[in-house]
């Protein structure tokens, strides 16, 4: 009984409304929208960490290359290409990183002005992705090694009035205005959406290994292939570049920053066990681990040696994620994975029934309806979490006829469902074959569960 979250996502509202915005305004799709949105946040993404970069070592040159290798990453260039909301959100919370160490570490702690606009990103960048608040804990650790800082208490009470008021808006007062929940239980109910999916629930030490298989794979796609040993090669590149980071860096609050991110990152993933198993989980791990690669790199103490690893660690990030991830999935044809094709003789405002099994390879059919087709009265049916859904669908093709139905499911299964509920029905479409791996999206992937071959299917009949 949720809300649509079309205009207003709980977790992520702002994205949405600023892609409802444009499509009103422009007639820009929600899709293309959000791509150009991931393509501007993974710049300014990479502005603001190679800025922070830049406070924390001696050397320019590790800066610039470790900018390199986070950008060539396997998670951060599949990202900055998608549709989802986490770049955005990432970008400005590195700019109210940059923001909050310079005021902290620099002379722009004279001025107060910077503490407010780290305040401020980081209030924009939970709009984007709400998980992010939980970095606001780290942000409390660098503070807290500056002494003076936490004597300007009228300051510091004004960035955390500037933190509530802003969380409060975006997550309590625009949730009631637009989706008109209406009760504190409503609101609970919608804030707690995802926790009723069926997610892979981990114990914690079944945590460790699939954490670090997903965390190699976020870093370099071949790794999902070679399994144990390039996790271990990258344990022991960041745990030596943690020991340089912890023998190079005095200052408190880099520090108490690094330090708090680190176990922020594994308590929230593998103790409380917020999807551990998935690349995107490890997108916001990214500075941290990169900032560490660099101290790694910036603790040899020959200049040219310096940069001669850190230049081969590029083109290693580059060259494996580029022939492993990227170019397969640009070279493909939209026929290669989009099955559904344009029913011409339907009018378009049908109303199309998605009955999905696997939403990494069906998700392109309902962009396709909707985006290409022009089929935007949707409803979807998840197999994997929705209670009582075949008396749902009939339910709905009751309700609605006619309809499109649109299934992923064995093509026996469909046919023995409308049997059933003796609904009559022409099939229109019928098409199987293989996705490779390599063509998921950087989104759906998922320890264990993307990184084999994969048979789709799909039936599409017209229920008059």
């Amino acid at each position: 009984h949720l809300p649509d979250f079309s205009r207003y996502h709980p977790y992520h509202p702002l994205g949405h409304l600023l892609a409802g915005f444009f499509f009103d305004k422009f007639g820009i799709g929600a899709i293309q929208f959000l791509v150009l949105l991931n393509n501007v946040g993974a710049l300014v993404f990479l502005v603001f960490f190679i800025f922070t970069a830049m406070l924390m070592f001696m050397r320019k040159a590790t800066a610039l290359l470790v900018t390199a290798m986070l950008m060539f990453s396997h998670v951060f260039w599949g990202s900055a290409l998608s549709g989802e909301m986490h770049l955005p959100a990432l970008a400005l919370l590195m700019a109210a990183i940059f923001l909050l160490t310079k005021y902290l570490i620099g002379e722009a702690g004279k001025k107060p002005s910077y503490l407010i606009a780290s305040a401020l990103c980081f209030v924009f960048s939970g709009a984007f992705h709400l998980s992010v608040a939980v970095f606001s804990i780290a942000g409390a650790a660098a503070l807290l090694g500056v002494p003076e800082a936490l004597k300007k208490w009228r300051l510091n009470v004004s960035a955390a009035v500037v933190i509530i008021t802003g969380y409060a808006f975006f997550y309590v007062f625009l949730l009631v205005q637009i989706l008109g929940v209406r009760s504190v239980s409503g609101y609970f109910e919608t804030m707690s959406a995802y926790v009723f999916l069926p997610e892979p629930k981990f114990g914690i030490w079944d945590s460790f290994p699939i954490a670090a298989d997903a965390f190699s794979y976020a870093l370099i796609y071949p790794a999902a292939h070679a399994r144990w040993w390039p996790g271990l090669l990258i344990v022991i590149s960041l745990g030596w570049g943690f020991i340089a980071f912890l023998r190079q860096e005095q200052r408190k609050p880099v520090r108490n920053l690094m330090i708090a991110w680190v176990f922020i990152y594994l308590g929230v993933l593998i103790f409380f066990r917020a999807r551990p198993d998935t690349v995107n989980s490890w997108l916001a791990a990214l500075p941290a681990v990169f900032l560490a690669l660099g101290y790694m790199i910036d603790g040899i103490s020959r200049p040219v040696l310096s940069c001669g690893v850190g230049a081969i660690l590029v083109v290693i990030f580059f060259t494996a994620n580029l022939l492993g991830s990227i170019l397969p999935k640009a070279s493909l044809r939209q026929q290669d994975y989009i099955y559904f094709s344009d029913p011409a003789n339907i009018p378009r405002d049908t109303t199309v029934a998605f009955y999905v099994t696997d939403g990494a390879i069906t998700s392109s059919e309902i962009w396709a309806a909707g985006s290409l087709y022009g089929f935007r009265r949707q409803v979807h049916f998840y197999a994997c979490c929705q209670p009582d859904i075949a008396a749902k669908l009939s339910g709905l093709i009751n309700a609605r006829r006619p309809l499109l139905l649109i299934s992923d499911a064995t093509f026996e299964e469909m046919p023995r469902f409308l049997e059933k509920n003796k609904f009559k029905s022409t099939l229109l479409q019928q098409r199987t074959g293989i996705i490779a791996p390599e063509w998921i999206l950087t989104s759906f992937i998922r320890h264990g569960s993307t990184d084999i071959p994969r048979r789709k299917n799909l039936s599409v009949f017209y229920i008059p």
